[in-house]
């Protein structure tokens, strides 16, 4: 009867001890996606230069930056490039003010990852002088308020995210003095 009592009470434990890692877990990837989780379009700078020539080969450039300026996103100038000795019309876009509140650096985001749930993990294990483990999660993409009801998904496929439901992650926490972190 006491080893019956015994062995649950180690059990207990255990299952506590696992609860007490999931919710540690999913606070640490949590923390991550809040820093790291933005889903942007990939500028690096502005201006953008869309061509005549983008315009009517209907490249995905000028197809996202023309339907960023039918949402207020950018504003566009016409103007003339010089390339090879031709003059080439291009329209030159530039970030609006609509679009401040959705920039990271020069880039406009329109998604964020946010944790859905800790599915499983692999450890803790001893790593050197620290421990580490391997998690396993899904997220939801949220998309910012620009984003919806917009036909942006059109135009930047990426977006369908937004539409396609929990994603599968891994991520790698290792144990510091102030809790578990993503590596």
């Amino acid at each position: 009867m006491k080893k019956n009592i015994a062995a649950l009470a180690v059990f207990t434990l255990t299952i506590a001890g696992c609860d007490n890692y999931k919710a540690d877990f999913a606070k640490a990837i949590s923390q991550d996606l809040e820093a790291t989780g933005n889903l942007c379009l990939g500028i690096k700078k502005w201006p953008i230069e869309v061509t005549a020539f983008d315009m009517e080969m209907k490249s995905r450039k000028a197809l996202t930056f023309s339907y960023l300026e039918v949402e207020g996103l950018v504003n566009s100038k016409d103007t003339v490039i010089m390339a090879g000795g031709l003059r080439i019309p291009t329209a030159l876009y530039t970030p609006s003010e609509k679009a401040k509140p959705f920039m990271i650096g020069p880039d406009i985001c329109w998604g964020k990852k946010v944790l859905a749930e800790v599915v499983k993990w692999d450890g803790p294990v001893s790593n050197g002088d620290y421990k580490e483990a391997t998690v396993q999660y899904t997220y939801q993409v949220v998309p910012m308020n620009w984003v919806v009801n917009s036909g942006i998904t059109y135009h930047y496929p990426e977006t369908n995210l937004i539409h396609q439901g929990p994603q599968k992650a891994e991520a790698t926490v290792k144990l510091t003095s102030t809790g578990w972190e993503a590596k």
